[in-house]
């Protein structure tokens, strides 16, 4: 029987490594391939890191999963809420393990909680990126241990430390997760070992700016031109250390959940629904005016000047008036962020030198609103105290216009026939399946989701020229049936991650003060793509040989032919023999399928309402969500 161990790192994509590999800057990845089996990993649709570790730890697609995003419409409602997590469902490789009485060893996987069977499956687990920490690890003398080192599941918001000290910590983090995964590793007592490098995601996020200069956003001579090649040398080191320790006639798979390639616009399909009559909104109601607690009671704006040694200036901005609702400090922080990412991208298309706009809550969130400015505005060195004038123009009208995201949104579903609140997929306002659907089932519906393709395939960028969408899909075309609660049109936009679409919490958000469907993304310079990658290690495998077609959910059925684990026949990937040698015995034994479980025990199906919020602010804390 054959150990497997895989190591993920997120969004990693081999046409960002191989000039890296080739100058001779990352030479464990460059072994790894010299002696290992690797290619390209097609990733799932939509290609997210959540569907796509959950697709990979199946062996099923997302719609065998029924998980599309990590959001979902409440059944039967417009509301939004995280998508329930149905490992009792799901059968995951850890349970298909344990019942052969193999050892898993589960760290750090992205949205993969602590089972709450892990007591019997006899394995080791920690909590992954974006989930709360209510249970850390398993067992509970390893929980003990992570909390008094100081362990962290999530990462801080960039926004709020800043670059420089963003990239201290990830660093930091890192490497108590790399030592924290080694001392398991070396062990030896794990049969099946997977760990994931995530911090690696949102580096490439945030830093690809500073490192590409086909980036429109492109910032040269910057310090951190080199931070994802300095990421990547850290993660190189710690991937030779995985290669030398691999125990005797074990596997070692390198993997990634999808790709990243340079990012042009962020998308509105709300607004381009809008645009083209698709979507309505009540009597009145601009684009501009949405919600159901809006800052009308502004009478005035006070600001606040304050420059800083090295030049730079920080403006405090309050708000003054008689009639504050008296709403929680939460709903207006939510409120401030929305009118910070409005005010930003209007200083940016006036040509202000404002670096970001900051809400009270995000840099002091345990002060009361009272004592400090509703929002703090930071400008580049050389702006005079006289330009005050020039940003305080406005902000008056422009704080009436925005609204808090709260559920109050007018839509005017009676003429409303397509909506999101989804990255890539549009929802069609349906009879009998929204609660106040218009479109009538069958040939209507047919007749205006072939519209809505249509109009997609037309959509052309105004100041490129080309087309946005590459690809559009109905469910049954990608999966083979139409899932419930799944898009009715899923999108594939043009050039992997040249636009990016933005996740619409509850529909409501600044998504609907944009002034049409595009706007520069504001905090990511970089998107996903399709492509991640495969790398195979071990005694079978053939040494140097690409492979090609392989695909997320082929990775649970290889491991488990690996080990001698029959694999379940509900998994929908297939055994990558491709990987080893044509004379080996792993690519000559046959292939063993056996029924899956109807249910397993390794989770709940849902989550609790403080749950839910934990996970949304890990989402927002990313970029994820706006």
């Amino acid at each position: 029987m054959n150990k497997v161990a895989i190591i993920g790192m997120d969004g990693t994509t081999w046409h960002l490594l191989d000039p890296w590999i080739e100058s001779g800057e990352l030479k464990n990845f460059l072994r790894l391939k010299k002696e290992g089996a690797y290619g390209d990993l097609k990733s799932v649709l939509p290609p997210s890191t959540c569907p796509a570790w959950e697709c990979m730890v199946t062996g099923k697609h997302p719609g065998a999963l029924g998980l599309f995003s990590a959001h979902e419409r409440k059944s039967g409602t417009y509301e939004i809420q995280i998508s329930p997590f149905r490992w009792h469902e799901w059968d995951p490789i850890w349970e298909v393990l344990a019942r052969y009485k193999k050892r898993p060893y589960v760290l750090n996987v992205p949205m993969v909680v602590v089972p709450q069977n892990a007591s019997q499956l006899g394995g080791v687990f920690i909590t992954g990126p974006l989930l709360p920490e209510t249970v850390l690890a398993y067992p509970p003398e390893l929980d003990a241990r992570l909390r008094r080192m100081g362990y962290q599941v999530n990462k801080p918001d960039i926004r709020q430390i800043g670059p420089e000290r963003f990239l201290r910590w990830v660093n930091e983090a890192t490497e108590i997760k790399f030592r924290v995964a080694a001392k398991l590793y070396e062990d030896g007592q794990w049969d099946f070992f997977m760990f994931v490098f995530f911090y690696v995601d949102p580096v490439m996020h945030y830093f690809w700016k500073y490192m590409d200069p086909k980036s429109p956003y492109f910032v040269p001579n910057s310090p951190y031109a080199d931070a994802i090649l300095s990421h990547y040398k850290r993660l190189d080191k710690y991937l030779g250390f995985f290669m030398d320790h691999l125990p005797e006639d074990a596997y070692l798979f390198l993997v990634s959940d999808h790709g990243h390639s340079v990012l042009y616009k962020e998308v509105n399909l709300n607004a381009w629904l809008k645009e083209h009559g698709y979507l309505s909104l009540e009597g009145n109601s601009d684009i501009m005016s949405c919600g159901r607690i809006d800052l009308g009671w502004v009478e005035k704006v006070d600001m606040d000047w304050r420059r800083m040694p090295d030049g730079t200036s920080y403006i405090g901005v309050f708000f003054r008036g008689n009639r504050r609702p008296p709403v929680s400090d939460r709903m207006y922080q939510d409120l401030f962020r929305s009118l910070s990412h409005r005010l930003l991208e209007l200083y940016r298309q006036d040509g202000i030198p404002v670096e970001e706009v900051r809400t009270r809550g995000d840099l002091y969130p345990s002060i009361p609103i009272q004592f400090l400015p509703d929002l703090v505005i930071k400008v580049a060195s050389g702006f005079s105290k006289e330009g005050l004038q020039q940003l305080g123009q406005g902000i008056v009208s422009v704080v009436r216009s925005v609204s808090y995201r709260g559920s109050g949104l007018r839509i005017d579903w009676k003429n409303t026939r397509a909506y999101t609140y989804l990255e890539k997929g549009i929802f069609i306002n349906l009879k009998g399946r929204e609660p106040l659907g218009i479109v009538e089932a069958d040939r209507e519906y047919e007749d205006l989701v072939e519209e809505i393709r249509a109009m997609l395939y037309e959509w052309i960028d105004p100041d490129c020229g080309g087309h946005v969408v590459q690809e559009v899909l109905r469910p049954n075309e990608a999966y083979g049936y139409h899932p419930e609660g799944f898009p009715d049109l899923i999108i594939r936009f043009t050039d992997g991650g040249k636009y990016r679409a933005v996740t619409l919490i509850d529909m409501v958000y600044e998504d609907f003060a944009w002034r049409g469907p595009f706007r520069d993304p504001l905090m990511f310079s970089s998107s996903h793509t399709d492509w991640g990658i495969i790398a195979v290690y071990g005694p079978d495998v053939s040494p140097g040989k690409e492979v090609i077609g392989a695909s997320i959910p082929d990775v649970m059925p290889t491991v488990l032919h690996l080990m001698d684990v029959p694999i379940p026949d509900s998994v929908t990937g297939k055994p990558l023999l491709s990987l080893f040698a044509p004379d080996s015995d792993t690519a000559r034994k046959p292939i063993v399928t056996e029924q899956g479980v109807d249910r397993c025990f390794s989770a709940n199906s849902g989550w609790s309402k403080d749950e839910e919020e934990a996970i949304e602010a890990h989402l927002r804390a990313l970029g994820y969500i706006d």
